[in-house]
């Protein structure tokens, strides 16, 4: 195998490593945690602010 063909292999796979990780991150900060309606409640009474 040439050099130029293992360098393009490497970066091949790095790539769809990095897509895989990014791709898992997102999902993780996607899932909603579900919440009570008290809850709710009482983090608004608190002052916090959803947006």
């Amino acid at each position: 195998m040439q050099n130029t063909t293992r360098f393009n292999l490497f970066y091949t796979i790095a790539a769809i490593l990095g897509i895989i990780l990014v791709h898992e991150a997102w999902m993780g900060y996607q899932s909603i945690k579900p919440l009570a309606y008290s809850e709710f409640q009482t983090l608004i009474r608190e002052g916090h602010n959803f947006h």
